[in-house]
């Protein structure tokens, strides 16, 4: 069950991400992104249900911000080449800004990726897939 405060939360999942980029999901406990975030464990859980809940919802939330950041600049774009290069450069822009974020998704792909398949199924349920569609344009304009 997910509770809403937005700064309480936004600090939870700042300190789980880079608790979970440092240690993984088996080597993470609650105590230690309690600590990180300089809360009391009770807050964790208040918020979500169990440390798989928290894993899961950091890497939604990696997703989130790179979704926002990828729409908040989107503009027309004259041809596929330039749609490609809009989508690397966002990715490496976001990546570069918080590389804990990129690390956490990279070990997710490596170590978790049915567990990363679920999510994002489960992410793509909620908001359209707009990677997905910067390249599908590319796809149909340069056909």
């Amino acid at each position: 069950m997910l509770r809403e405060n937005a700064e309480q939360r936004d600090l939870l999942m700042k300190a789980a991400i880079k608790i979970f980029a440092e240690r993984g999901l088996d080597g993470t406990t609650i105590r230690a992104v309690a600590a990180e975030a300089k809360v009391n464990s009770a807050l964790i859980y208040y918020y979500f249900d169990n440390k798989q809940n928290l894993f899961e919802e950091s890497i939604k939330y990696i997703m989130r911000g790179f979704f926002e950041r990828l729409a908040k600049n989107l503009k027309s774009f004259s041809s596929g080449k330039e749609r490609l290069e809009y989508l690397v450069n966002c990715i490496f822009d976001y990546y570069c800004e918080f590389p804990e974020r990129m690390h956490l998704m990279s070990v997710m792909i490596v170590m978790h990726l049915e567990l990363m398949r679920k999510i994002l199924r489960q992410f793509l349920r909620e908001r359209s897939a707009l990677p997905l569609h910067i390249i599908q344009k590319v796809s149909r304009q340069d056909s």
